[in-house]
């Protein structure tokens, strides 16, 4: 299948969207300081964050053009193209147990829990476009630097959001302000959805999936990977990995 972009396009071409959209956040130094006096110690820094949207986009873009769409059903590749791009088969299957049973339905951390469903709120909206999505997430963000002390809580929920903005810009269409990218691959599910015996996912539903796959990674991967430099590394290659996998399996392709 032709490549829609060259990866390191693709890095930059993310990288200038992006950078137009956190613009909007308006943060002061006393709102800041006001978190940080009570917060304790974050193990991401907003920079790893925000890498994890830009290598979220990255490897996403080169699963999907690894589907070949002339194998049928697109269902019986959902491992070979995760195991492609580098997930072992131990987490693949750990992933379809969380597909099926959201252990994010069981996380008890009240914080956590009301932002989150505020961003899902977010997600769940019929949005103008690109910027207006960016804006409604970056209040979102504020308040969130502003009021979460649990460091890793913070963590958690800018992870999500930065992915959640990467996802938006992949999956959505040029009439939303996204890329047109991931929208042309589900016109090419949506082809051959008379075999699959699917119907053609809507692009938000798959940018929830996204959202949902990094918040897991992030449990999946927080308890055990938060010590030192090496840690977070793991941590962030840890929700890349479930992010991405939520993506395909948001597209339908999950068996």
């Amino acid at each position: 299948m032709k490549k829609f972009f060259s990866y390191s396009l693709l890095s930059l071409l993310f990288t200038f969207i992006i950078l137009s959209c956190t613009k909007s956040t308006d943060l002061t130094p006393d709102s800041i300081n006001s978190a940080l006096e009570i917060r304790t110690a974050r193990k991401l820094t907003d920079t790893q964050i925000d890498s994890i949207g830009i290598m979220h986009n990255y490897r996403l873009n080169g699963i999907m053009n690894n589907i070949d769409f002339n194998s049928l059903p697109l269902e019986n590749q959902f491992d070979s193209i995760l195991l492609l791009d580098g997930l072992s088969a131990s987490f693949i299957d750990t992933f379809k147990g969380w597909w099926s049973n959201d252990p994010l339905n069981n996380y008890n951390d009240s914080t956590f829990n009301f932002y989150y469903a505020k961003i899902d709120s977010i997600l769940a909206e019929d949005v103008i476009n690109y910027s207006s999505f960016c804006n409604d997430l970056s209040k979102l963000e504020t308040e969130i630097r502003v009021n979460v002390s649990d460091g890793i809580v913070l963590d958690h929920l800018l992870v999500i959001i930065s992915v959640a903005k990467y996802s938006f810009y992949y999956w959505a269409p040029t009439i939303k302000g996204g890329s047109g990218i991931g929208y042309d691959f589900l016109g090419q599910i949506d082809k051959v959805s008379s075999s699959l015996e699917i119907r053609r996912p809507k692009w938000q539903t798959v940018m929830a999936a996204d959202a949902s796959g990094a918040a897991w990674g992030f449990l999946q991967f927080g308890v055990s990977a938060f010590f030192g430099p090496v840690g977070a590394t793991s941590l962030a290659v840890g929700v890349v990995g479930s992010a991405v996998a939520g993506s395909v399996s948001g597209a339908g392709l999950l068996p």
